[in-house]
């Protein structure tokens, strides 16, 4: 498969979300073990203590992300929830395996276009995260990843597992 785009919807009500979304056929869903995000995780320039459950899968060639925080700590979650409720919060533009030079490049190019980080954190195993705040421009963030092959692969497992689904168990 080609380079994809992720869409993350922020909800509060994770196990409805799933059930919504598997009913017109996304799925399945894999959660994320949200244990692995660093302590040091940045929010708007202070550490970061929210938490969230999360899952990822796929709608055809579209990753559609689920996240529901746990606890109400300020977050680039909260901040949705709090100003437009439940709905679309992030888009993660072209999915691909992404070089730390591509991955500057990238991020230099939204911070040319005026958008400012909201969130970064660099996750053991996949690299550099950076949330920028699209919010006021464009309606949502914009998250980008320093994304390695292999990190790259398991997504592209997510998707096989779409393609061949039948519907049962889906969250994962």
């Amino acid at each position: 498969m080609e380079p994809y785009t992720q869409v993350c919807f922020v909800v509060r009500d994770f196990e409805k979300a799933v059930s919504q979304w598997t009913a017109i056929g996304a799925g399945p869903f894999y959660e994320v073990d949200m244990n692995l995000l660093p302590p040091d995780r940045s929010y708007r320039g202070e550490i970061a203590t929210d938490t969230l459950r999360v899952a990822r899968g796929f709608l055809g060639t579209t990753q559609i992300e689920i996240a529901a925080p746990i606890n109400d700590s300020p977050s680039v979650y909260q901040e949705v929830l709090a100003t437009r409720g439940e709905g679309l919060h992030h888009v993660q533009p072209s999915i691909k395996p992404t070089s730390p030079e591509q991955f500057d490049a990238l991020c230099a190019k939204y911070e040319a276009l005026g958008l400012e980080q909201a969130m970064a954190m660099v996750v053991p195993g996949i690299g550099r995260v950076v949330f920028y705040d699209g919010f006021e421009k464009l309606g949502y963030f914009v998250e980008l990843t320093e994304r390695s092959e292999q990190m790259h692969a398991a997504a592209m497992a997510t998707y096989d597992a779409h393609l061949n689904w039948d519907g049962s168990d889906p969250i994962r």
